[in-house]
């Protein structure tokens, strides 16, 4: 079934491939959103509040994947599957209070509230007042399917999440072209808050049906240590939240279509990150949450290093890839319709830079998965505090020298640093990681990219704004992947890396087409 899959490598290959065509959908739905409505006050009011509502809800999903999944497997096995149950069941009727409470104040005076945390001019949000309506609606929405998905993932359940993402962005798609031409923007609004709805509805059948879930069940200890863990999970995720809202706000200040600017090209940034990394750590917090649970710290450790250098040795040649095609293919994709001039070059621009943060991000996933597999729950969040502190500032330096284009340029320098600060820690914290090794790979991939980008860039250099953007976008393709594979055949920056992106591919093809299912090494 492959809505539940028992093989770690096989629940990452089909997670990876559908959440694949998941982004490929949320591309063609900014594309369209970009074609229809260009980059305008209703559209930077939505992307505004589809980011803070973005926050909320990873307050949430930070405690369900930091304390409630993995307190909920370990009841499972010590304790039983009823009291598993209860203990989710008290949590989820909190978070759905908590949704509710504040969807409903701001559905109250939406402009009012607005103002308050914004920088939109009064006049605006009150133009836009429907379109903010129907997104408060889709908030508690939201959150309440982000916990039923996060439930069921602790029972394997590990590609529902991305196929239920998939049906809702076809939905969003749907309702955008019918109904785009009536209904301006807040078409996308409504196709958000339906789509959500049916992941609930998809959830809750599942988990009566298949998990023989028991909603009746509330008596449980909840106990001082869970408490304690949220606590100090929630402390940590409210200053990301912080530092995360910080250019929300200072965006909403700059003119008409920076902030769709800045959302289209993270969402271009997004699905890289989301297909390569996302997937593939979720898959991960599953296998390192177990070898805690069994006390297999070693294998942890090696587990940890393994998995952080094919990340990097995958991820840092795509990144300089990606980066080199930035306007390239924000031009091709968007430059459609009403998204054209300066919100257009500004959007390639920020792409470029945001995607130099695709190795730093997917390490640092996996790192905050370690993390929360080793219970170190209030160690983790004293980092998680510096991290984003240390974010804010830099991030408000760089935007008040450079604008828009500030914020990529911030988070890369932040990214980089704060790499090197907690991995020094860690080694101290934690005996038998080997840190070093991860370095080595990070910086021989580095350097290989780097020197695989030299002609692209003297190519694009030498032909200026002449070629198309086809021409230019294929010819700095095929040059840097030629020039990136000579030097990968002359010299691999990790052999241990790249025979295991080979070996995994091969396995998974022999597993997908059941030619060597039960042979040792499956798993």
């Amino acid at each position: 079934m492959i809505l539940r899959i028992q093989s770690f490598k096989q629940a990452a290959f089909w997670s990876t491939t559908i959440g694949a065509f998941s982004q490929l959908l949320a591309l063609f739905f900014g594309m369209l959103m970009a074609a229809k409505f260009g980059a305008q006050e209703s559209t930077d009011v939505l992307y505004y509040c589809l980011g803070v509502f973005a926050l909320l809800s990873g307050l949430v999903q930070q405690v369900n994947v930091s304390v409630l999944v993995p307190e909920t497997m370990r009841r499972r096995e010590q304790v039983g599957e009823a009291d598993a149950m209860a203990f989710i069941n008290r949590f989820f009727a909190v978070f759905l209070a908590i949704s509710l409470t504040v969807a409903g104040l701001i559905f109250l005076n939406p402009a009012a509230t607005l103002t308050k945390i914004s920088k939109f001019p009064i006049a605006t949000l009150e133009a836009n007042h429907q379109l903010v309506l129907w997104l408060v609606v889709a908030f508690p929405l939201q959150m309440v399917a982000q916990l039923l998905l996060d439930i069921l993932v602790s029972y394997r359940f590990l590609t529902l999440p991305v196929i239920l993402s998939c049906v809702a962005r076809v939905i969003n798609i749907l309702f955008v072209y019918l109904f785009g031409g009536r209904w301006g923007v807040i078409s996308a609004a409504m196709g958000m808050t339906l789509g959500f709805a049916l992941q609930i509805v998809v959830n809750v059948l599942v988990l009566a049906r298949v998990v023989r879930w028991q909603w009746t069940a509330w008596r449980t200890r909840i106990g001082r240590v869970v408490i304690h863990n949220i606590l100090w999970s929630e402390l940590g995720t409210l200053v990301s939240a912080a530092a995360n809202y910080l250019p929300l706000l200072l965006f909403s200040g700059f003119s008409a279509g920076a902030l769709t600017a800045l959302n289209y090209a993270k969402r271009m940034s997004r699905v890289p990150m989301d297909m390569l990394t996302s997937q593939f750590s979720a898959v991960t917090a599953v296998k390192f949450n177990e070898l805690t649970a069994q006390r297999e710290y070693g294998e942890l450790n090696i587990s940890f290093e393994r998995i952080s250098r094919v990340t990097i040795f995958i991820l840092v040649p795509l990144a300089a890839l990606l980066a080199l095609l930035g306007f390239d293919l924000v031009s091709f994709l968007f430059g459609h319709g009403r998204f054209r001039g300066e919100a257009l070059h500004l959007a390639g621009l920020l792409f470029s830079i945001f995607v130099l943060n695709l190795p730093m991000t997917g390490f640092m996933t996996i790192t905050a998965r370690y993390l929360v597999a080793r219970q170190a729950i209030r160690y983790g969040v004293l980092w998680q505090i510096f991290s984003n502190v240390f974010n804010a500032i830099i991030v408000v330096i760089t935007i008040h020298f450079w604008g828009p284009v500030g914020y990529p340029i911030g988070l890369c320098i932040h990214l980089l640093a704060y790499m090197l600060i907690i991995t020094a820690s860690m080694v101290r914290r934690f005996q038998g990681i080997p840190i070093v090794s991860v370095w080595r790979t990070f910086a021989a991939v580095v350097t290989t990219a780097t020197l695989a980008a030299l002609p692209t860039i003297g190519m694009r250099d030498w032909l200026g704004g002449d070629a198309s953007v086809w021409v230019m976008g294929m010819a700095s393709a095929v040059i840097f992947c030629v020039a990136y594979g000579l030097l990968l055949w002359v010299w691999p920056p990790d052999r241990m890396a790249w025979k295991y992106c080979v070996n995994l591919v091969v396995s998974m093809y022999r597993k997908t087409f059941h030619r060597n299912a039960g042979l040792p090494g499956n798993k």
